[in-house]
């Protein structure tokens, strides 16, 4: 093969290709033709690049991988950061739109509980009105009532701003101290006495805070409760007045020896139970209730003879055993001796009817009149008659004058007080009308 070779080379054409590999054995030389060498190096070339290629491929894939995985994380996380501030503002969007709707809430609880109270104030304020009516009627005076409240007008949001908001947002707080009333009785004009009345109640106060949201209105509602407190205090006034009076009255009838029937009626004593203000409509029954029978009693006591029929004249002669004045013997005096002036008026101490007037045996001139309850009074040596048999006549009108007609010893008026034709002492009636003036003129 190799002498081929130098052969050709000899003959001057182009030997080919070959290549020699040497080993133990000897020489060995191998034929190349140029095209698939060519081939056979571009295989060589093709792959050694692919190899290359697939190395650094291979190599550097797993910092791409990481790059990308962290491209992504970061991306990622800018997505839900984006995400998270997004449901942050609708939350905070929400959160707002539910305080507002529970504040609105509030203030539409806030204005319908207003109204309510409204209504209930004017409700009460003309049952007061026509309780204290009532009292004036029954004879409890009341000189003034210049503090009566007047109902406010029914609240309504487009007549008044519900709700002030500062500079931050949040809504003021507007509210204040109702003022309790310590003594209701001024009120009524009333003058004081030494009679204790129960405090009506506990007192009303505000709480320490408004809620939220509700500002004025608030202080709206409080106004309106601190009224409806101040009618209850002076209801519980205008009763415990009234009661005070029924016991005096009560009293007052006791000491005659007259049957009253409404005394029987007026139910005293007991434990002290305190009446709770919040129940309006038991104090109002409860008030009526004593009016009206302070009134009827009032009405029984004033039909009797209880005034003195000359006035603070002195007495010479008292109810009782006595020495005659003509006999110098001990007798019975069946009325009282009052001193005065011949022509002095005597005054009828209670309404009735004449049932007598004229001359009678040792009363000289006498008028004799008819009351209630089998009650008569008498008037003795009288100068002249102002009345005649038949006559009704009401208290303080005059009778006739004094005078020393009849069995006498001098210018007196002898008076008498009948039950049933029994004499009684007259001073027990006047001492009672006494009382009853006193009563009346306290209240």
């Amino acid at each position: 093969m190799l002498s081929a070779w130098r052969k050709q080379k000899r003959s001057g054409r182009k030997p080919p290709h070959y290549i020699i590999v040497k080993s133990p054995k000897g020489e060995k030389a191998i034929a190349l033709n140029p095209a698939v060498a060519l081939a056979a190096g571009s295989a060589l070339l093709v792959f050694s690049v692919g190899y290359f290629a697939a190395t650094g491929y291979l190599l550097m894939r797993d910092d791409m991988l990481a790059k990308t995985a962290l491209q992504e994380a970061e991306l990622r996380r800018s997505y839900e950061d984006e995400i998270t501030k997004l449901r942050g503002r609708i939350e905070t969007l929400n959160s707002k739109q539910q305080m507002a709707q529970h504040r609105a809430s509030l203030r539409l609880e806030s204005l319908e509980s207003i109204r309510n109270h409204q209504s209930t104030l004017e409700q009460r304020q003309q049952k007061l009105l026509e309780v204290l009516a009532l009292a004036q009627d029954t004879g409890l005076q009341i000189a003034s009532f210049t503090t009566n409240p007047k109902p406010l007008p029914k609240p309504s949001l487009a007549q008044r701003q519900v709700i002030s908001v500062a500079e931050n947002g949040l809504p003021d707080s507007v509210g204040g101290e109702t003022v309790p009333l310590e003594n209701p009785g001024h009120l009524l004009g009333l003058r004081p006495t030494s009679t204790t009345i129960p405090a009506p109640g506990p007192k009303t106060s505000p709480p320490e805070t408004n809620p939220k949201g509700l500002g004025d209105l608030s202080a709206l509602e409080w106004e309106i409760r601190g009224q409806i407190d101040q009618g209850k205090a002076v209801l519980a006034s205008v009763l415990a007045f009234a009661q005070r009076d029924l016991e005096a009255l009560k009293s007052v009838a006791d000491t005659l020896e007259v049957d009253v029937p409404t005394a029987e009626k007026v139910a005293m004593g007991g434990p002290y139970e305190p009446l709770p203000l919040s129940d309006f409509n038991t104090y109002v029954i409860k008030t009526e209730q004593a009016l009206s029978l302070r009134h009827r009693l009032l009405t029984d006591l004033q039909a009797l003879p209880l005034a003195a029929p000359l006035g603070q004249a002195p007495i010479t002669s008292d109810f009782g055993a006595r020495m005659d004045p003509f006999l110098n013997k001990p007798a019975m005096h069946t009325g009282v001796d009052f001193k005065a002036l011949r022509g002095t008026p005597i005054k009828a101490p209670g309404s009735g009817k004449v049932t007598f007037a004229g001359y009678r045996g040792g009363y000289g001139k006498s008028v004799e009149i008819t009351h209630d309850n089998g009650l008569t009074t008498r008037f003795a040596h009288m100068h002249k008659l102002h009345v005649k048999k038949g006559d009704r006549i009401s208290t303080g009108d005059v009778l006739g004058e004094v005078g020393n007609t009849g069995r006498s010893t001098g210018p007196h008026l002898h008076y008498e007080t009948r039950i049933n034709d029994t004499p009684r002492d007259p001073m027990r009636f006047i001492r009672a009308g006494r009382k009853l003036t006193a009563i009346l003129g306290r209240s």
